[in-house]
């Protein structure tokens, strides 16, 4: 190869790599192609290329790159991310052990990422973190394999240990915001309140389509500002965090009598008795004209400076002794034990593979004599609707459902908007928690500091429900026997 083309292939290449750092694929990709051109049967490029399509999934890409080679060691690397796309894990991980024992050079790191991502998908988790290990060894300044291994444990609920290499990770290179994000949220899971809630700000830059409102109004950043000031507080996230943080616009009283709350609307009758002087309004109904200082509630307990566990605070909301006219033609009576169940989340929610629960997984629950259930989320599966011992109460808003919890003898729900809603009420609730559980539990594993009436039955296994379910099978019936008193 001659000085020149080797130039323009560096030239390229670091452009390529410009891009894939920004996340750039599709210019990074025209760069590294460019530059193949003029080094051809290039490894490192190769390699880019390649990662650029398992990014992106592009199985049709992986095809057409495959076909203009002819050497078997770089065909065999190509087939090796071609198998892992088309869920082949076995072929790839053969693929990947050929490789290694074969003639091209520094391509180790890059076998063991994959090798480790094969495993991964297999569930093979020991396997998963030796071969994040290997990389180790070769590299021990590679923070996106610290990351790697970080997520790797935050999945297994060992978030001691997935704090640690997050922190690793973020050492070596601070500035990516996904690294602080995981960051933060081991943080705190772990309790470190103080430092948590500051790096939590992180989620304007990391989390898609998550934008600041109201950014003409000046931002708390004192509390002593906003003494006697008017305040608008404005929601976050889904219903349950708005719920869960709701006690720290309570808290916001010390300083100011004139607060506004934003919300969603179908939250707004129940956070009306949040506090006499917090007004509660909708987005549609909000005035901001006479507003001094605005804040987001998730930023509330970082102004607040939270830092220890006591300084989270429990206010029960109280609601008036009055029922929906439909109540009673739901037929829940007192010769039978009411229970009501919510096992499924939100489904755009990127952790609701791990939070909701296959309705199938209920089936001796929903057997069990004298006991009645009432469905209490929305999505539904079809087939549940088959069974003739569950009431739908899934289509009433949350203010109507309030009353209906009341009544009930016990709500179970998996990590929901549901089970806040009973928490803030004090209805006594049993809340289904996955191993590797939202960092909002901390590491609870019986109770919650967040709300006194929640008990938490929670996976001992990572994906195993089973132990969850003896456990609840026993509650339910104990605690029918006490309600009909036969113990």
């Amino acid at each position: 190869m001659n000085q020149n083309n080797l130039e323009k292939a560096k030239k390229y290449f670091n452009n390529g790599l410009q891009y894939f750092n920004a996340k750039d694929y599709i210019k990074a990709e025209t760069e590294f192609l460019e530059s193949l051109k003029f080094y051809p049967n290039r490894i490192s490029v190769i390699i880019n290329i390649l990662q650029i399509y398992l990014l992106t999934e592009n199985l049709i890409k992986i095809e057409i790159f495959l076909n203009r080679f002819q050497d078997n060691n770089i065909i065999s690397l190509i087939k090796s991310y071609q198998y892992y796309l088309l869920k082949k894990y076995d072929k790839s991980i053969a693929e990947c052990k050929d490789l290694l024992k074969s003639e091209l050079e520094n391509i180790k790191a890059q076998i063991y990422d994959l090798l480790a991502k094969n495993f991964f998908k297999k569930e093979n988790f020991l396997k998963t973190i030796f071969y994040y290990k290997k990389i180790k060894s070769i590299n021990k300044n590679d923070y996106l394999n610290y990351y790697n291994i970080g997520c790797l444990f935050l999945l297994l609920g060992r978030k001691k240990q997935a704090y640690y290499y997050f922190k690793k990770s973020n050492r070596i290179n601070p500035v990516d915001n996904l690294v602080t994000w995981n960051l933060a949220w081991c943080s705190l899971a772990l309790g470190h309140l103080d430092v948590g809630f500051k790096l939590f700000e992180k989620r304007w830059d990391i989390v898609e389509g998550h934008k600041k409102r109201f950014v003409n109004i000046h931002e708390i950043n004192n509390l002593e500002h906003i003494i006697n000031k008017k305040v608008l507080v404005w929601d976050e996230f889904g219903l349950g965090d708005v719920i869960q943080f709701s006690r720290f616009v309570i808290d916001l009283l010390k300083y100011t009598k004139k607060i506004t709350l934003v919300v969603n609307k179908s939250l707004v009758q129940l956070l009306n008795f949040l506090d006499k002087d917090i007004k509660v309004t909708t987005y549609e109904d909000l005035n901001v004209e006479d507003i001094d200082y605005q804040i987001s509630i998730c930023s509330l307990p970082r102004i607040l400076r939270l830092k220890n566990f006591q300084d989270i605070t429990f206010k029960k909301i109280i609601l008036p002794n009055t029922y929906p006219q439909e109540f009673q033609k739901y037929n829940i009576k007192d010769d039978t034990f009411n229970v009501g169940v919510a096992w499924s989340g939100n489904p755009k929610n990127s952790n609701d593979i791990y939070r909701s629960i296959p309705f199938k997984n209920f089936d001796s629950i929903f057997r069990i004599p004298k006991t009645k259930f009432f469905r209490l989320h929305q999505n539904l599966e079809e087939k549940a609707f088959n069974n003739n011992n569950i009431t739908d109460l899934g289509d009433k808003n949350f203010f109507e459902l309030s009353y209906f919890l009341k009544k009930l003898d016990l709500i179970i729900s998996v990590d929901t908007s549901i089970i806040h809603l009973c928490g803030i009420l004090g209805i006594k609730s049993i809340l289904l928690l996955n191993l590797n559980s939202d960092w909002r539990w901390f590491l609870d594993d019986e109770k919650t500091i967040w709300y006194p009436s929640i008990q938490i039955f929670k996976q001992r296994c990572y994906g195993n429900w089973n132990n969850v379910f003896e456990k609840l099978n026993s509650e339910i019936l104990l605690l029918s026997k006490k309600k009909f008193n036969k113990l």
